[in-house]
């Protein structure tokens, strides 16, 4: 059998089709995502031609679609380990929650009231910035603890380990220990 880079054969095929089972979702959700937004925008100008609710749906719908189109591609680039992958998906997250956000304050508090009402609104309430900072600083905070406690640096014999891996191995000897006595 042979050894492909630490895989055998059987490992890539496993690899593969998972990748191929992932590109599938993304494609089927792309698809499923720009019929049926094309089919509410159609329903939106029938039914409310001067208020685009589609926007909402949409953009809404584009988060989950982000999310499925970052998962193939960190499975595809084989990212490891976990952690890393979770500060990609809160970064994902985080930028088209809050992309989501500022559309609907912006559409609702400003575009809306001047086209519909004929206001300028010049000091619009700016709640959208509330969760842009206490989850940006979440956020950090995620990134932070991947890149503090999971960042393999080498140490002192040439082996690059994380702090968490040195915790481990701390750990184990500690409880090797205890079984010798």
């Amino acid at each position: 059998m042979e050894n492909y880079d630490g895989f055998s054969e059987e490992n890539l095929r496993e690899i593969a089709k998972k990748k191929v089972v992932y590109r599938f979702a993304v494609r089927l959700h792309v698809s499923i995502f720009l019929i049926v937004n094309i089919l509410l925008f159609f329903i939106n100008m029938l039914t409310t031609p001067n208020y685009y609710w589609i926007i909402y749906p949409l953009f809404g719908w584009l988060i989950g679609i982000a999310e499925h189109i970052t998962a193939y591609i960190i499975y595809a680039k084989g990212i490891y380990p976990n952690t890393k992958r979770g500060v990609i998906f809160h970064i994902i997250a985080y930028i088209f929650v809050n992309l989501l956000l500022y559309i609907i304050f912006f559409y609702n508090e400003v575009y809306y009231p001047q086209l519909i009402l004929h206001i300028e609104v010049t000091n619009p309430n700016t709640w959208y910035q509330y969760p842009l900072v206490f989850w940006g600083a979440g956020l950090l905070i995620h990134i932070a603890v991947h890149v503090i406690f999971f960042r393999s640096k080498v140490d002192k014999e040439g082996i690059k380990k994380s702090k968490r891996e040195k915790a481990i191995e701390r750990e184990l000897e500690k409880m090797k220990s205890k079984f010798k006595k």
